[in-house]
């Protein structure tokens, strides 16, 4: 995820105020998220809208009106994640890419792994058992995800009793479109824009990104279908076995008006 900073936007992007003659740009902080909030943000899943680039783990500037056009302009961000397909867990650690390349399939010495395909892994991680299971290279190509947005601050992070508010499910998502950025899959909830209340504070917009489960049918029951509000999104991860998040970001914004 890229690091944003404060950056100073020029004519085009935020527009040039003559006063008296003289020039002034406007300068627009993009403030890191901390804390809690900055914990939940783990796997290097990104988060596009247009002239702000990477939102995850960010606050949402109210610069430029920017606030205002996440909430009513700008449609669904682009959602990338380069680790689709290449990552997987052994014994509690990521493997590296070249674990998948090297087309290793069934059982083998963690030894004789370590030190024929993963010498940039250092220090070797402990290991729990003799022997560690390695998919395919075909099978981890063959990988499908899941996508969630949510709003767990609904109506308000001091009042959340409408939590979860669900902004944008998608299933059957292909690794090689993750990397790309060209989301495609089967449409759950169609994606709603933030639009958080005024005076609710600050809200906090989060995308989790599951590993799809071979041959499990997800699809929201008809009671989820007729609310997006008190979504039960634990619920429904237990029911079709979704696991933890192979990744997860989210950003926080709030009304344009407060």
């Amino acid at each position: 995820m890229k690091l944003l900073a404060v950056v100073a936007l020029v004519a085009g992007l935020a527009g040039v105020a003559a006063r008296g003659g003289d020039e002034h740009v406007e300068t627009c902080v993009f403030e890191k998220l901390s804390g809690q909030d900055a914990k939940f943000c783990r796997g290097d899943l990104e988060v596009f809208y247009p002239e702000l680039g990477d939102v995850g783990c960010t606050y949402i500037p109210k610069c430029n009106q920017y606030r205002k056009r996440i909430s009513k302009e700008w449609s669904r961000p682009q959602i990338v994640y380069p680790q689709a397909d290449k990552t997987r867990l052994w014994n509690g650690h990521e493997a590296k890419a070249q674990v998948w390349e090297s087309g290793l399939q069934g059982s083998i010495s963690p030894l004789q792994l370590w030190a024929s395909h993963m010498p940039s892994l250092s220090p070797m991680p402990p290991l729990l058992s003799c022997k560690m299971w390695i998919v395919s290279k075909e099978t981890a190509k063959n990988k499908k995800y899941v996508l969630i947005m949510a709003d767990p601050d609904a109506p308000s992070r001091a009042n959340p009793k409408y939590r979860f508010w669900r902004h944008w499910v998608v299933i059957d998502i292909k690794g090689i479109d993750l990397r790309a950025g060209n989301l495609k899959g089967r449409v759950l909830t169609e994606y709603g824009r933030p639009t958080p209340p005024s005076r609710s504070g600050y809200h906090r917009y989060q995308f989790r990104l599951y590993e799809q489960p071979a041959h499990e049918a997800i699809a929201l029951s008809p009671e989820e279908e007729a609310s997006l509000g008190s979504w039960p999104l634990e619920r429904f991860v237990e029911r079709f076995r979704l696991g933890s998040p192979a990744a997860a970001t989210q950003f926080l914004t709030q009304h344009p008006s407060d």
